[in-house]
């Protein structure tokens, strides 16, 4: 039974985490050769830019690309 967990910032719609969903699951059936389905389990977290540093910064104080 796999767990996958994505995490990234609020903003993507139930119909893209969908996508990803089946995505993921398709892999892990087909290269890791899991059981079934319902056996991987996908979980996302969104995690606000204040709550969130990269290299000691806050992504939400960081500008531009």
């Amino acid at each position: 039974m796999p767990v996958i967990t994505i995490e990234f910032f609020p903003g993507r719609s139930d119909d893209v985490k969908q996508i990803i969903a089946e995505k993921i699951t398709d892999l892990m059936l087909n290269v890791a050769k899991t059981g079934s389905r319902e056996g991987v389990y996908v979980i996302f977290r969104e995690t606000r830019p204040d709550c969130w540093a990269i290299g000691g910064r806050l992504e939400s104080l960081k500008t531009g690309p």
